[in-house]
């Protein structure tokens, strides 16, 4: 059976929770699989953040928010915990407001002008 789970990842020397997330697999698993993709250079605000603190020879705290009855509840669950931490004060590196999808992600300015740019020209469809 799987355990539905929110987790926290939090800065080990302030405390501070910088990303929540959500998970059916284990905790050690997931946790892992974010140094792995940091290390790996991928792009995203977590994993920059990541790896700012395993340059400083740290890793980030992983703590069990709450265990879910469903996945429906879990999605739902995480969705709660970011808008509620980042309604007072949290900054957290989480792109969206959780969920599944692109719930609340929002594209700059420049991406936007770069995406249209790389469409000028192409032939659309029916």
């Amino acid at each position: 059976m799987n355990k539905f789970l929110i987790y926290a990842l939090s800065d080990p020397q302030t405390g501070e929770i910088r990303y929540v997330g959500k998970t059916e697999s284990v905790p050690k698993f997931r946790l892992n699989h974010h140094m792995f993709r940091a290390r790996n250079g991928e792009r995203h605000h977590v994993y920059c953040w990541i790896r700012k603190l395993l340059s400083n020879n740290t890793k980030p705290l992983m703590e069990i928010v709450e265990e879910c009855p469903s996945h429906d509840s879990l999605i739902e669950a995480e969705q709660f915990y970011i808008s509620y931490l980042r309604s007072i004060g949290f900054r957290l590196t989480n792109h969206t407001d959780g969920g599944e999808g692109c719930i609340g992600y929002r594209h700059t300015p420049e991406a936007k002008a770069k995406m249209s740019q790389n469409q000028l020209g192409k032939k659309r469809g029916p």
